[in-house]
């Protein structure tokens, strides 16, 4: 295992070897002085014969077992495949997985309406959300709830994930005007279907939300593996001390640990466990800092309005080793050329 040139093909396979004699993935890391963690990629990836053939060319074992988790969905691998070329393995990674979970929790909650008789649409007429364009739209745009609604014909419930990825049951009049009800957020004047350019519009901004939600969960786990550096960066103490003159509100965020996530990033009880050395302690105090920013970047909407307080830390992040995915880098992209 130590010797020049041990790949992790090989590595896996010698993990898969040892289950085979009967070894837990426990008393294999203890073996090999490998983390569990390791042990039960290598093993998960050599149940797979895709996560085989890409460890055989080249892919970690941690790489290899995402290929595995993924190994029923075609498509799912050539995204990743071709995320790793591009060096944004981990935010597809991340971006499929809540994806994958939002279609479970759609699923369950769909045959569950179905089962109770509830028409459910096949998809959100995205019209209905914004001036009363389209023929469908909500209760609450009607002005009326769901008892009063009960026998109307154009009764129907839409279901679609939150930004969590969880099931949002929402329902809807197919057909407003012909059931007589009054749309309360119509736009007068406005009428027909959205043009090309809107819907191009809503689909860029969807799509960004997504990008953005998994990139929040790569950032926060580069985080976690950073405030366990040694030593600091070299510019570390100018970094903090352009947040504390700059941007004093974030900081203050991250050091009264605003939802939750300075907890997230260094651990339970940080508030007591403060390093005695002057690297360690400099990392520590940079990290409550970054998390700070973080709060403020746990809003999915927060990639259409980047302050340019916003993008210097996505930008330090970067110098420091972080890789954006391709919704980062086009915005810093957008600020460079300015």
């Amino acid at each position: 295992d130590q010797r020049t040139g041990f790949t992790d093909a090989e590595r896996a396979d010698g993990y898969e070897q040892l289950s085979l004699l009967g070894l837990t993935a426990a008393q294999i890391a203890k073996r090999t002085h490998s983390r569990k963690e390791n042990v039960e990629h290598g093993l998960a990836a050599r149940q797979s014969q895709t996560a085989r053939d890409h460890l055989a060319s080249g892919f970690t074992i941690e790489q290899a077992a995402v290929l595995a988790e993924f190994d029923d969905d075609e498509e799912a691998v050539e995204s990743l495949v071709a995320a790793s070329q591009r060096g944004t393995f981990d935010h597809t990674a991340s971006r499929l997985r809540q994806k994958r979970e939002a279609a479970r929790a759609v699923a369950a909650e769909i045959d569950r309406l179905t089962a109770e008789g509830t028409t459910v649409l096949d998809q959100a007429p995205w019209d209905y959300y914004y001036d009363g364009r389209g023929p469908a739209a909500p209760l609450r745009a009607l002005g009326i709830d769901e008892e009063q609604h009960a026998t109307c014909p154009g009764r129907a419930v839409i279901v679609v994930a939150t930004w969590a990825g969880e099931a949002q049951t929402e329902e809807v009049c197919t057909d407003w005007k012909a059931n007589g009800h009054e749309n309360r957020q119509a736009v007068a004047g406005s009428s027909g279907p959205l043009d090309e350019d809107e819907k191009a519009e809503r689909r860029r901004v969807i799509e960004g939300n997504k990008e953005w939600r998994a990139a929040t969960e790569v950032r926060r786990d580069w985080l976690r593996t950073f405030t366990q550096r040694k030593s600091a960066p070299k510019d570390a103490a100018a970094t903090l001390a352009r947040l504390l003159a700059q941007a004093p509100s974030r900081v203050h965020d991250g050091m009264n640990d605003r939802k939750g996530i300075t907890t997230e990033v260094i651990g339970e009880g940080w508030r007591n466990n403060a390093p005695a050395s002057t690297a360690r302690a400099s990392i520590y105090a940079l990290t409550i800092a970054l998390a700070g920013i973080e709060v403020t970047y746990a809003d999915v909407h927060t990639w259409r309005g980047m302050t340019g307080t916003d993008l210097d830390y996505l930008a330090v992040l970067v110098a420091w080793g972080y890789t954006p995915c391709d919704l980062e880098q086009g915005l810093l992209d957008a600020r460079a050329e300015q």
